[in-house]
């Protein structure tokens, strides 16, 4: 049984992979629907991925840092950064093909398509090498004052994406009422 930031790190790999469940949907109405009718979902669930990935990524970032610091984050373990940065890389393409869209470009409709068939692909694998690599090294390495580190970090990244997540909030507001709301979508 999981305990402690791991149980954490599994809760969050299933919620995760709920949203991932939801893009599987989407994905197949890039093709199949009119634009406007799977924009603003996929834009809601790519936000949210988004979001929590840097979360997510951040406490396995800890995790990597104190694996790091007794000499055991190299080799098969480093890779997880590497995945990571790749992951961001992911996210603000498809954000761009997104707003792209969003804004008339039609032709971004095959370019989503492709970066959502990516998202699917790499974000499993990358959670199912987590889950065999990863998170049992960890749990084999760490001491329970590791853990109880670890926990604390979690705590400060949860606090730190607080007051992101409420910045970003507030600035969205602050473009919407500058620069006026988008045109209504086609039903």
């Amino acid at each position: 049984m999981s305990s402690g930031p791991f149980k954490v790190l599994d809760q969050e790999h299933d919620q995760i992979r709920i949203m991932l469940d939801l893009l599987r949907v989407l994905v197949v109405q890039v093709e199949e629907r009119p634009i406007m009718r799977w924009l603003s979902p996929a834009r809601s669930a790519v936000d949210w991925l988004e979001t929590y990935n840097i979360s997510h990524h951040r406490k396995e970032e800890k995790v990597l840092e104190l694996l790091q610091e007794k000499g055991l984050a190299n080799g098969e373990l480093a890779r997880f950064w590497k995945d990571h940065e790749q992951g961001e890389l992911v996210f603000e393409h498809l954000g761009k093909a997104l707003e792209a869209l969003r804004l008339g470009k039609s032709a971004s409709r095959p370019k989503v398509k492709r970066l959502f068939e990516v998202l699917l692909a790499k974000y499993g694998e990358h959670m199912e090498g987590e889950e065999e690599i990863l998170f049992p090294a960890a749990r084999m390495a760490l001491t329970k004052e590791d853990r109880e580190r670890l926990t604390s970090k979690f705590a400060e990244v949860e606090r730190e994406m607080f007051r992101l997540s409420s910045e970003l909030r507030l600035k969205a507001v602050a473009k919407a009422i500058k620069g006026g709301f988008p045109p209504a979508e086609e039903a």
